[in-house]
């Protein structure tokens, strides 16, 4: 947005026109931050690669940016998705997209590392997109929408000297969610 404000960039398609030379500066900020900081490990408990992943509509001049008018605020503003690795805080995958672009559509950008871990909110909640990931080696982890119904296939006891609650292998019931994840999915309660 920086970049927009001081080349005095009209419109979004403008800004877009920028968008890789922010990209590469983005990830070559991302690498250097990444070598200051390797071995800071916040919670030596998390696997290696665990990262969280969420977006936040941040707010802009309406008046310096007219072509990102958002109806819900009735101000301008931009859609930030960020992937926060948690071994360390820093970012590890980043975009800006328009204000109304749904997260769920989000994780068809979001890169596969296969092995990483990623905790999401229930606004990710597309099948179809995360079995994409899952077959890529991803893993993930999700809080659950409350509408979302499944049937238990298989229940381990809980362990709360961690927290867990319950431990179930579930398969969704309607036979959309099925093809579209034809894999059981684990419900942990903690």
């Amino acid at each position: 947005m920086c970049f927009g404000q001081l080349t005095y960039r009209a419109s979004l398609r403008d800004s877009v026109a920028g968008r890789r030379l922010l990209e590469a500066l983005a990830q070559i900020l991302m690498r250097r931050a990444a070598r200051l900081y390797p071995a800071e490990r916040t919670d030596p408990d998390l696997p290696k690669v665990a990262c969280a992943l969420d977006s936040s509509v941040i707010a802009l001049g309406l008046s310096l940016f007219p072509w990102g008018y958002y109806a819900r605020s009735q101000k301008a503003a931009v859609r930030l998705p960020l992937r926060l690795s948690l071994q360390g805080n820093l970012p590890a995958w980043a975009a800006v997209t328009e204000p109304h672009f749904p997260d769920g559509q989000t994780l068809d950008q979001v890169p596969a590392l296969p092995g990483a871990f990623d905790i999401m909110d229930r606004s990710h909640l597309d099948f179809v997109r995360r079995y994409r990931l899952q077959e890529a080696g991803a893993l993930f982890g999700v809080r659950c929408l409350g509408r979302v119904t499944f049937r238990v296939v298989a229940s381990r006891p809980g362990d709360k000297s961690t927290g867990r609650r319950w431990d179930q292998s579930i398969r969704r019931t309607s036979d959309w969610s099925a093809q579209s994840y034809p894999q059981r999915r684990r419900r942990i309660r903690v």
